[in-house]
């Protein structure tokens, strides 16, 4: 299993904080019931502020750490295989990054027949990943 997803002139020390950060990203995702897509979706129709910015805050999140881990190149990797390819000149936004989910929400019918009706249940970061790999692919 690669935890390294670019090279750094700082050594391994970065590169376990990046690692870390990331478990600790994912993990609270899991934990979090309101980010499955079931979740998000209620959120978004909320007209709670706290429920507006918990949403914005988990894309805010997931920026910063993609924005991280693509310092020295625009590829994401899955192990050691490139999943994601971002364009050199793409400038990634956590509305962006809403928009990937929205899209993947909106053409569900892949995760329909996967999942069958449970697929609202599903963590939000994995929509976020098949979505960028679907906008992003690596040819």
């Amino acid at each position: 299993m690669k935890i390294a997803l670019y090279e750094t002139k700082k050594g391994i020390g970065v590169t376990i904080k990046v690692a870390l950060f990331s478990i600790m990203i994912m993990t609270a995702s899991v934990r979090c019931n309101a980010f499955s897509i079931e979740g998000y979706e209620n959120l978004s129709r909320s007209s709670n502020e706290n429920a507006a910015l918990a949403v914005t805050a988990y894309f805010q999140a997931l920026y910063e750490l993609i924005s991280f881990l693509t310092i020295t190149t625009k590829d994401i990797y899955v192990g050691n295989e490139r999943f994601i390819c971002l364009p050199k000149d793409f400038n990634l936004s956590y509305k962006e990054l809403k928009k990937v989910v929205d899209d993947e929400i909106n053409n569900s019918q892949p995760y329909v027949q996967v999942f069958g009706s449970d697929w609202k249940k599903k963590e939000m970061s994995a929509f976020v990943m098949f979505g960028l790999n679907r906008k992003f692919p690596c040819n």
